[in-house]
């Protein structure tokens, strides 16, 4: 349902009326991942712009970047059900998942596998995250899921006829560039008129977006970052006023993917006694994933989660936010909206009424 709710484009695929594919732009997959974010007016649940690729330019390569990783997706940048369930197990499946599989898989160790391994690989994968479990095949939409069936991630991959071989450095790199993509989209969203930088306080609503926390935590949360943090940031980098540019969030986007490892090293410390302090913790990232997190962003996360005020992090909050970030808040069913809610209780009212008038 989730595809269906923010795909935008339907292409005939033969002259019967139940002849067609649903495809989404790159714009509407983001927005299928963004908490909050709805569908263009008149737009909805099946609810699709005709789309002619022969006749018409392709309406998602206008706002690409000319090295955008969705200009891979074929001549026309649109994105199959295929491809979305595919894109969103990337999203929330940490790097060393993909990494074991290759192995796994490269059974004569030349570090090449063909298009069946990596189904196979995909597959595995699928059925062990939520995000898989949770999407079937949608024949409503002209899309099934089958790792038969070539997408334009495929052929990206492997030609159009499955003749090239895939490696574990070109699959990462490619894992790499969509996380980044995707969180350069996320950071954008969140600047305020010309700004190019975070306050802190936006940031923290920007790391904590998937977090299922109450409102009161929430709200005392927010009141400590800005409460340390009460300058609009400038250009001008003085430590107060420094703000968070896209380099800062793209290093906590890169500590959320090996949230595992992190939390494997806070543990050892919470064992052993250990008080988990803002220079505890950037010793923990830089020696569990070799980013090291800028001071001035580490006192923002320190004032997110020092619950006490006492120079300590709250190490279970700050996990969870980690693994909600992670998984994208693709392991629970997505809210489609309010409109969508208004809709159905308009539709609701009016059978109702109807029922009422015979």
């Amino acid at each position: 349902k989730i595809f269906r709710y923010f795909a935008t484009l339907k292409v005939d695929t033969g002259p019967a009326a139940q002849d067609f594919a649903v495809y989404m732009t790159p714009d509407d997959f983001v927005r299928s991942v963004t908490p909050g974010d709805l569908q263009p007016q008149g737009l909805g649940l099946d609810q699709f712009i005709r789309y002619n690729p022969k006749k018409e330019k392709s309406p998602s390569k206008s706002n690409l970047s000319p090295d955008s990783i969705f200009r891979k997706f074929g001549d026309h940048g649109l994105i199959s059900f295929e491809d979305y369930i595919f894109l969103l197990t990337v999203l929330s499946t940490p790097p060393r998942n993909f990494q074991i599989g290759f192995k796994m898989f490269d059974l004569d160790g030349d570090g090449n596998i063909d298009s069946n391994e990596f189904g196979k690989i995909q597959a595995i994968i699928r059925s062990q995250t939520e995000t898989g479990k949770r999407h079937r095949d949608r024949t409503t939409t002209g899309n099934v899921l089958n790792s038969e069936v070539s997408s334009g991630l495929s052929r990206y991959f492997f030609g159009a006829n499955n003749e090239k071989k895939l490696t574990l450095n070109r699959f990462m790199d490619f894992y790499d560039r969509l996380h980044t993509e995707i969180a350069e989209q996320e950071f954008s969203r969140h600047l305020v008129g010309d700004s190019k930088k975070l306050t802190p306080k936006s940031f923290s609503k920007l790391f904590t977006q998937y977090s299922p926390f109450k409102a009161k935590y929430r709200e005392k949360m927010l009141k400590r970052v800005t409460k340390k943090f009460p300058k609009i940031p400038t250009e001008d980098d003085s430590e107060q006023r420094r703000g968070v540019n896209v380099d800062d969030y793209l290093k906590i986007v890169a500590m959320t993917r090996n949230y595992r490892d992190i939390e494997e090293a806070l543990k050892f410390y919470h064992i052993a006694g250990v008080d988990i302090t803002a220079d505890a913790l950037k010793h923990v990232v830089k020696a569990t994933t070799r980013i090291d997190i800028d001071d001035y962003i580490m006192d923002i996360l320190m004032a997110m989660f020092d619950d006490n005020q006492n120079g300590l992090l709250n190490r279970k909050e700050f996990m969870s936010s980690m693994k909600h970030n992670l998984h994208r808040g693709l392991n629970k069913s997505k809210d489609m909206g309010v409109a969508t809610r208004l809709n159905a209780a308009y539709t609701c009212a009016w059978e109702i009424l109807n029922v009422k008038k015979k």
